[in-house]
């Protein structure tokens, strides 16, 4: 039996997420630790009766009961001091998106796996989604002429799954940002790959979960429904801790948060900016957000 725990069930993935993986053959969901950042203790306690999971007192003790942690706290600017403690302890962790909010975060994070050598999984499910995957391995990117991605706002928290979804179709990359068009509601990026190619990003526009790219064939798309989304997390996560190998190494996975802190910097400097400029003190807080984040119920 494979053990999963889950650390701060801030968000809709913790039930989402506990449904699929307890339906896997030889997989179950079993401890829980909350820092209380958005859940009270009621509904913690009332969770883990629910799914009958042993709640944990400490992160030192969830990290005994467990084969692997799934980090789903909202607070971006959290993830990397919490999951390190898992990190650090050899506990193969699950980080969700933005993994990260700031460059000496993502610095570090790339430091520690690669000193640590710990199995590091972070980012979206639309990067991991089978149509993404099937996809990726049947494009030729050199025939690639313009790609096109949509994705749902706030910026920063729901825009990383558009850099996801790049890097999970063409691979990672981006190579400039510019900002053609921002407002409090609607950004819109022009930007480039290393493979030359470029195209645009929208987040925040009619559509969600979609990329779309020309190629010598013509015009394609790609619309995840969520419950494929989900699926790409815990399996590709699942999938990890059974075999010990990562999904990708570490500086892929965390490429896209290069991206979205790159697109933060267009947005408010104004004009392009190659990956080159990107400052070493980026960072995107995370304090606004959390003051007006309303979570999903965590319990029926």
């Amino acid at each position: 039996m494979i053990r999963i725990g889950m650390m701060d069930l801030d968000t809709g993935h913790g039930p989402a997420f506990t449904k699929r993986i307890n339906a896997m053959d030889d997989v179950s969901v079993t401890a829980v630790y909350d820092h209380g950042d958005v859940r009270s203790s009621e509904e913690v306690r009332g969770f883990c009766d629910l799914h009958q999971c042993q709640l944990a007192d400490s992160v030192e003790m969830l990290s005994e009961l467990v084969d692997g942690v799934m980090v789903l706290g909202v607070n971006w600017n959290k993830r990397f001091e919490r999951a390190a403690k898992l990190i650090e302890r050899h506990v193969p962790v699950f980080i969700c998106k933005p993994a990260v909010g700031s460059v000496s975060d993502l610095d570090a994070l790339i430091a520690m796996q690669k000193r640590t050598g710990s199995l590091v999984m972070a980012g979206s499910g639309w990067r991991w989604a089978k149509s993404t995957q099937d996809a990726a391995a049947k494009i030729d990117i050199s025939q690639v002429s313009h790609f096109a991605v949509h994705s749902p706002n706030p910026r920063f928290y729901y825009g990383i799954h558009a850099w996801e979804f790049l890097a999970g179709l063409l691979g990672p990359g981006i190579q400039w940002i510019e900002t053609v068009e921002t407002s409090e509601k609607y950004t819109h990026y022009h930007c480039a790959h290393q493979s030359g190619v470029e195209g645009d990003v929208y987040i925040g526009g009619d559509r969600v979960r979609v990329i779309q790219w020309t190629d010598q064939k013509g015009e394609h798309e790609i619309e995840l429904p969520i419950p494929e989304i989900h699926d790409g997390f815990c399996k590709t996560f699942v999938q990890m801790i059974r075999t010990g190998r990562m999904p990708a190494d570490i500086t892929s996975q965390l490429d896209p948060i290069v991206s979205a802190l790159l697109g933060e910097q267009a947005s408010e400097v104004g004009v392009r900016q190659p990956i080159e400029m990107l400052e070493s003190n980026r960072y995107v807080a995370s304090e606004d957000f959390m003051s007006t984040y309303t979570p999903r119920p965590l319990l029926p």
